[in-house]
């Protein structure tokens, strides 16, 4: 990693853990804009026109999602029931649908170390705002997660580019996150660290084997070593039981029917539903293949990066248990 990403990833970081500590409305939105101005630079990591376009398209609706949010901080004191500007602000900075149109172009076209802080580290600081009592609105919240989580797994069928995918994926868990903000916000935190932890391997993967489309993927897979790792990721991710998202969305669905949000939960199951039948339809060509000779034998993967992700693929898996077992205690 250059010197220059290392800082900016830092600055990343210290401005998200900035936002969360203190409890100053003005402080918050500046530490947001700071942590945005700090994720432009790590999208230009590789210096393609591509990047350059996503830089555009990430910093246009973040700019305008920053504006609304300032809106909402500076009447928040005077105009009642106001918060619900603050959720739209919040939403339209994760993507969240119907304010997804920017996401997966822009996880499509940056490198896949911004590709991943997108899909996981950018999202912790608006969800735990969500759960705040001066930006969360609830009957916004749970219509804005409920079409997230359908969108998410409509818009992911009969796609072929791996990226793509995830984009969409993360569009879909985004939509039981916000849902997990209305239970509490260490439901919430969990789920985004299970859904990092599991999403992590799969960029790995794609990193070291340069591979962004499925049918590559199919065809040529680099290592057999890395196929049971990048199986166990997307099906963990596909929410199949007994995996690491499915245990962690038990809490927010018994959360849901002890609260008699039984149309809500309908919803929710149909999505996941859907995100379970095209995870499979993509998975089980890719096991029923596994006998393919390698077709570039040049690219292997160094055995140190294969025993990590082995170690950290089945720590994620079962970890989930433990964590679903304090979460309903």
């Amino acid at each position: 990693m250059k010197p220059s990403t290392f800082n900016f990833t830092l600055l990343l970081v210290l401005s998200t853990m900035a936002s969360l500590t203190t409890s100053n409305m003005l402080l918050i939105w500046t530490m947001l804009e700071l942590n945005m101005l700090a994720f432009i630079p790590i999208i230009h990591i590789s210096g393609l026109n591509t990047e350059a376009e996503a830089s555009v398209k990430y910093i246009i609706p973040q700019a305008f999602a920053s504006g609304l949010l300032m809106v909402s901080i500076i009447f928040m004191a005077t105009t009642q029931h106001l918060n619900f500007m603050g959720t739209l602000a919040l939403a339209m900075k994760l993507g969240s649908a119907p304010f997804h149109s920017w996401f997966p172009p822009v996880m499509t076209s940056v490198n896949l170390f911004a590709g991943f802080i997108l899909a996981s580290w950018q999202k912790l600081a608006p969800l735990l705002l969500l759960s705040t009592e001066q930006f969360a609105y609830s009957p916004l919240i749970t219509i804005l997660a409920i079409s997230s989580a359908l969108w998410g797994s409509v818009a992911g069928l009969n796609q072929t580019n791996l990226l793509k995918i995830l984009a969409f994926s993360s569009i879909s868990h985004l939509g039981w996150m916000m849902m997990a903000s209305i239970i509490n916000s260490l439901t919430q935190s969990l789920y985004l660290m299970f859904y990092s932890l599991t999403l992590l391997p799969a960029f790995l993967i794609m990193a070291t084997s340069n591979m962004k489309n499925y049918m590559i993927t199919l065809m040529a897979f680099p290592t057999k070593p890395m196929l049971p790792i990048l199986v166990t990721s997307l099906l963990s991710l596909s929410g199949l039981p007994p995996m690491a998202m499915f245990l962690m969305k038990l809490p927010i669905i018994l959360t849901m029917l002890s609260k008699s949000m039984f149309n809500q939960v309908l919803s929710m199951l149909m999505s996941a539903a859907i995100s379970l039948y095209f995870y499979l339809s993509l998975m089980m060509p890719l096991m029923i293949n596994y006998n393919l000779k390698v077709r570039n034998p040049k690219n292997h993967t160094p055995p140190y990066l294969t025993k990590l992700l082995y170690t950290l693929t089945i720590l994620t898996q079962l970890m989930a248990l433990p964590t679903l077992l304090t979460l309903l205690t």
